[in-house]
């Protein structure tokens, strides 16, 4: 009888989506995720050290970067009958409020009693139907972190993505764009490789440059056009490809023995500008994932409309049709990344941004 008086596993969304009310699923009972005594538990949660360990020439002991840490994703498992509910459907019911909630995407609060609780996002949820009154099922969580670590949301969409533009371009100023300028005329490195990296390089700065000019208009990702936001969500991922290409030419360039000027003093210099690379590139990437994870909670949490043009319809009528007269039209335009002078489709479906 131990699943009668396990405590209740509570799901609370920390956001609202398209203005709706926060939602909230329990499972108590037998309806509670459940593991097995001495063979499985109900979940396992752990810590692990994000770090990356370096052999330096000359020096036979390790030095270990590290970068923070990470929480172990959840796993739960449980099992639901119509019979735990007292009538038809009442499993699959349950399922589909459980989709439903999954669906919306944003970040909850997980809590078992007062055992476990933490915050984090439903990655997947998948069921296995072994009867028409049998349900199985799994739940995978990426923990952000446990709550005694305050996850406040509030707080990370007031940043003003400008702002947050600006400490990533400061990132790759100080950590790669301009130790590497200075650097690269290493004597052990072959001249085509200086003049890739160097390509790499200026188009790094290039792109943080265009990111500072996308978010300088923004305000914040609540009211920004769809246009403005996509756009900046290009200069991440072309910034974050960069970066990745920065970090693979290096490594080809240590693992294929491409410094032919051998010397102390040259691998001394590579290695420090390798190491503050490396180290820089982590941090910045995960500073466009906040950008990026910013961008995504806002428009989720936004209440959009979309509207399907008709013969006739033109930007200004559809703008008097949403908002009462025609001055939104070129706003619709611009959540649309519709081209100057192009009209309204007919039978395509356009965003109406609130």
């Amino acid at each position: 009888m131990a699943f009668q008086t396990s405590p209740d596993w509570k799901f609370e969304q920390l956001l609202t989506v398209t203005g709706s009310e926060k939602k909230s699923v329990t499972l108590s009972g037998w309806n509670a995720p459940f593991g097995r005594p001495r063979q499985k538990g109900v979940v396992t949660d752990g810590i692990e050290i994000r770090e990356k360990t370096v052999y330096y020439p000359g020096n036979d002991q390790p030095t270990r970067h590290i970068f923070g840490s990470r929480y172990d994703d959840w796993e739960l498992n449980g099992r639901w009958k119509d019979s735990n509910f007292g009538n038809i459907n009442g499993a699959n019911q349950l399922a589909e409020t459980v989709q439903e909630f999954v669906r919306d995407a944003v970040p909850v609060r997980i809590s078992w009693g007062q055992i476990l609780s933490a915050n984090g996002l439903i990655k997947s949820f998948k069921t296995s139907r072994e009867s028409p009154n049998e349900i199985a099922w799994t739940m995978r969580i990426l923990i952000d972190a446990p709550n005694t670590v305050s996850l406040n949301v509030t707080q990370a969409k007031q940043v003003r993505p400008a702002k947050q533009a600006q400490l990533i371009e400061a990132k790759l100023n100080d950590g790669i764009v301009l130790p590497l300028k200075s650097k690269l005329n290493l004597n052990g490195l072959l001249g085509s490789f200086v003049d890739m990296i160097d390509s790499i390089v200026s188009s790094i700065s290039t792109l943080t440059g265009q990111l500072i000019d996308a978010t300088s208009a923004i305000d914040n990702f609540y009211t920004a056009l769809i246009g403005e936001v996509e756009r900046v969500r290009a200069n991440i991922h072309q910034i974050r490809t960069a970066i990745i290409t920065l970090r693979n030419t290096i490594e080809s360039l240590e693992t294929e023995g491409i410094l032919v000027s051998r010397s102390a003093d040259s691998d001394i210099n590579w290695w420090s500008v390798n190491n503050g690379i490396y180290t820089t590139s982590i941090t910045t990437l995960a500073l466009l994932q906040d950008l990026e994870n910013d961008a995504d909670i806002a428009q989720r949490k936004r209440s959009i409309t979309t509207y399907t043009a008709r013969a006739g319809d033109t930007w200004e009528n559809i703008s008097i049709r949403f908002y009462g007269d025609p001055f939104g039209a070129q706003k619709i335009k611009g959540a649309n990344g519709v081209r100057y002078g192009a009209t309204p489709i007919i039978g395509k479906k356009y965003i109406i941004p609130g």
